[in-house]
């Protein structure tokens, strides 16, 4: 049964963010410097081998001097601790970036393909 809720949740929180990803293609402003509006947040954790592998594409984005705030779990900030209560955080690799709206990304190709995303449209 446990199992069942947990696959559940999982598959909720897909959704969720399948939903969120929709919303923000509707549109950006033209002309405004999106590096400077956002806070990017990621959760990850040394051990996890999902993570290892999304952080070089993180690290694209401080490379672009994108605002981002690395939340290893080994070692929290209270400023991280707060966002993952506020924001529900269960699953490592997350990305969670504060723009205009907040949008949650959750496992390797999504992360990986948001960073693509905001790294072209910095351009």
């Amino acid at each position: 049964m446990d199992r069942i809720i947990r696959i559940s949740a999982a598959i909720l929180l897909i959704v969720i963010s399948a939903l969120l990803i929709s919303e923000s293609l509707k549109g950006k402003p033209e002309g405004i410097n999106l590096k400077e509006k956002q806070k990017i947040y990621f959760f990850y954790s040394n051990y996890c081998p999902y993570c290892r592998k999304v952080k070089p594409w993180v690290d694209k984005l401080v490379k672009k001097n994108f605002s981002v705030i690395y939340c290893n779990l080994e070692n929290c900030t209270s400023e991280c601790i707060n966002i993952s209560k506020n924001y529900s955080i269960m699953y490592i690799p997350t990305l969670i970036v504060f723009n205009n709206k907040t949008e949650i990304f959750i496992g390797y190709t999504q992360i990986k393909n948001e960073v693509e995303k905001l790294l072209n449209e910095s351009k």
